[in-house]
């Protein structure tokens, strides 16, 4: 687990086109324990996942789970997403969304 979530960190980090400083300081966790983090030394807590998850402003899934994630959104969910955005719709209000529909789609398939 920790080696996954580093590799997402970092991923997730240079995507954005953060440095580790600017990072932490946006995540409010030092320099060096996201460094750690990254570097696979430590495993962070739920808490500092969800504070880096805010900074970079991704559903803390993403960062969980971010195989999952891409695996059920696809390329018209995305598009669907950007339009929305477009329109004005809140970015809190389409992760909600999407919450939603992920947890129907792992849902459906027990049900069935």
């Amino acid at each position: 687990m920790c080696q996954e979530l580093g590799k997402r960190i970092k991923k997730l980090r240079e995507e954005n086109g953060l440095s580790i400083t600017k990072l932490a300081d946006m995540a409010g966790i030092s320099k060096g324990f996201l460094s750690n983090i990254e570097s696979l030394k430590t495993n962070p807590s739920i808490q500092a996942v969800e504070k880096i998850s805010k900074a970079l402003e991704v559903p803390i899934e993403n960062i969980i789970n971010m195989k999952a994630v891409s695996q059920e959104l696809d390329k018209e969910w995305i598009e669907l997403m950007m339009k929305a955005k477009k329109i004005g719709i809140q970015k809190e209000e389409i992760r909600e969304f999407f919450h939603y529909e992920l947890w129907k789609q792992s849902n459906k398939n027990d049900l069935f």
